[in-house]
């Protein structure tokens, strides 16, 4: 059973996937497809960040970021200490909600 929730406006998306796998491998194909449906890589964004993967969900913000401006990728990144200078290189841990 997934326990990442499918916002409704992908629920279509995402019909028929039961697992967190099966959600990741979707954004997968979707993001080949579609590298600029941005909801889906905000998922497969908490996806790594539920599963600890956190190195994966901040780079997926990263690349949403390059897309344009995303107020809540950049306070997440700020909230892990990404972008902030002052910790640039150093591992940082935090919980964070997506």
């Amino acid at each position: 059973m997934a326990s990442i929730s499918i916002p409704t406006p992908l629920e279509k998306v995402f019909q028929g996937c039961k697992t967190d796998s099966e959600i990741r491998e979707k954004c997968y194909s979707v993001l080949t497809d579609q590298p600029t449906f941005h909801a889906v890589r905000v998922l497969l964004s908490k996806i790594y960040f539920s599963q600890g993967y956190v190195d994966f969900a901040i780079r997926e913000l990263h690349v949403l970021k390059k897309h344009g401006d995303f107020p809540v990728a950049d306070r997440i990144l700020k909230e892990l200490g990404e972008g902030d200078e002052s910790t640039s290189g150093k591992k940082i841990v935090a919980e964070v909600s997506i």
